[in-house]
């Protein structure tokens, strides 16, 4: 006979990864956005919609590339480069683990738990299973330690604006202004 304790807590568990998975998709999705628009803005500080074209086409590791480039191009500050060098590591980690967080398969693991499993097929390892204990505050965690990531790339931004010749807080609001100039009216 199912008991039904374990049945509903197993229910609730994946409830709540459900929603701190989709949580985590958002916080990724801003801060992707985040860098496409400072992709843009060094390509075509004018022209907003070169930044939507990149957030469109390229991959977060192509825009973080991309990004590390043109910013190092653009200030010789050693201040600077060791804050980019902090937001490149945060950024590369976030990635990965978003990835590995939203491109599994998640099954009941006892009381509270639920195992990740990630079934990868490559040329150098052959088939391999990746299994990971998880709970609603494992992923919560993970969520958390990507907001700060968001942050050091507007710090980023703004501290050196003078050293890039930008105004960023002007063309980053020009940029997500566009979002609501074109929504359909309701």
């Amino acid at each position: 006979m199912i008991n039904t304790s374990q049945y509903s807590e197993s229910n609730r568990c994946r409830a709540e990864s459900e929603r701190w998975l989709g949580r985590l998709s958002a916080e990724f999705s801003g801060l992707e956005m985040s860098l496409a628009c400072a992709v843009g803005y060094f390509i075509s500080p004018k022209d907003v919609s070169v930044g939507h074209m990149m957030a469109a086409e390229l991959s977060f590791k192509t825009k973080l590339a991309l990004f590390s480039a043109l910013f190092q191009r653009h200030t010789p500050n050693p201040a600077a480069m060791a804050l980019l060098k902090q937001f490149r590591k945060q950024a590369e980690k976030a990635e990965a683990r978003r990835n590995a967080l939203v491109h599994s398969l998640y099954w009941p693991s006892g009381p509270g738990a639920l195992l990740r499993i990630k079934t990868t097929a490559k040329g150098t390892k052959g088939l391999d299973y990746q299994f990971e204990k998880m709970t609603p505050q494992t992923i919560e965690k993970v969520v958390s330690e990507l907001e700060p990531v968001e942050h050091i790339l507007n710090r980023l931004m703004v501290d050196f604006e003078d050293d890039i010749g930008l105004n960023w807080t002007t063309y980053s609001g020009k940029f997500f202004g566009e979002f609501a100039a074109r929504q359909p009216a309701a």
